[in-house]
């Protein structure tokens, strides 16, 4: 079922009859991130996966709530299927923010701590410390309102 949300050749109505039978999983409901290993993490496929969101969503306005609902309850499905990233070297563009599996460990630990302690980031150049600080408190302020936040 997961492989078939990021296949060749679905159509709309697979997207549809893939992200429902997802969604009614009672294993789904029990996981931090229950919609992320739906995200393909090559590039191309990456890439064709956000299309197909949209296409469905635009052929079936009905989705549109689904998807939302989806990002709203997990941040890495969000990021690694809504948010880009700009990259300025060497030539500046923008590209998917595709996560590694270190910037999920850390996207959740500062999902966790945000609200409730302080947290120092440690941080060289190109990890992605700044996209991950400002992935997570831009999905707060979206979904999930009533949050402040100081950024040092």
């Amino acid at each position: 079922m997961i492989e078939t949300l990021a296949g060749p050749g679905m159509s709309s109505r697979d997207v549809e009859n893939a992200v429902l039978a997802l969604q009614n999983q009672e294993l789904r409901t029990q996981k931090r991130w229950p919609y992320y290993d739906l995200v393909p993490k090559e590039i191309h496929a990456n890439l064709d996966f956000r299309e197909r969101i949209i296409h469905s969503c635009n052929r079936r306005p009905h989705l549109r709530h689904k998807f939302w609902s989806m990002a709203k309850r997990d941040l890495l499905f969000h990021i690694n299927s809504f948010e880009w990233i700009y990259e300025p070297r060497p030539k500046p563009m923008d590209l998917p923010f595709i996560t590694y599996p270190f910037q999920d460990e850390s996207l959740t630990t500062i999902r966790n701590v945000l609200g409730y302690k302080d947290l120092v980031i440690e941080k060289s150049r190109d990890m992605g410390a700044s996209w991950m600080v400002i992935s997570v408190l831009e999905w707060l302020w979206q979904f999930h309102g009533r949050y402040s936040f100081l950024v040092l």
